[in-house]
């Protein structure tokens, strides 16, 4: 797992790409004629994908997989229309996403990016058996940095070497007698 100062930047970046994102959305309900924009879904996009572009450089699969949710969401909109509720929904994960960065210990931000993802009001919700494995994915990050530090479970228990009274052989008498 990326160290917490480099998912802090990620999160970081998010929040910009979040702006862009917002612009672009509030562009796609301004747009006249029945369809949405197409400019203004690709505006959306691009951020989308730098996101899912760094998330798979760090290893980050079930952020990726976010974005790729989302961007399936998005090819979908360009032949339908773009609801309130779906307005919210592409509003609201960047945040979701942010707190998960700042905070991939707590599974409360997986289990509520996965239940986002499942919501009826995308126009592709997740199935229940995606969102519990996207969950799964986004939790293994937390496990996955729990088993990077290198060095072996300290131990709790004393054995006998470990309490070991006699003098080694090779210590200087002076030191001893000290």
């Amino acid at each position: 797992m990326p160290s917490p100062e480099v998912l802090a930047v990620l999160a970081d970046e998010v929040t910009e790409a979040a702006e862009s994102m917002a612009a672009a959305l509030a562009e796609l309900g301004d747009a006249p004629g029945p369809g949405p924009d197409s400019d203004a879904i690709e505006r959306y996009r691009e951020p989308v994908q730098r996101i899912a572009e760094t998330a798979e450089l760090l290893g980050l699969a079930g952020l990726q997989e976010l974005c790729a949710h989302v961007e399936t969401n998005l090819a979908a909109l360009e032949s339908g229309g773009l609801s309130g509720a779906l307005r919210e929904l592409l509003a609201k994960w960047p945040a979701l996403v942010i707190g998960y960065l700042r905070a991939p210990r707590d599974g409360v931000y997986s289990r509520e990016l996965a239940d986002h993802f499942r919501s009826h009001d995308w126009l592709l919700p997740l199935s229940t058996v995606d969102a519990i494995n996207l969950t799964h994915k986004l939790m293994a990050v937390a496990d996955e940095s729990d088993d990077e530090t290198g060095s072996p479970p300290r131990a709790t228990e004393a054995s006998p070497d470990d309490v070991v009274l006699a003098i080694p052989p090779d210590v200087n008498p002076a030191l001893v007698e000290a």
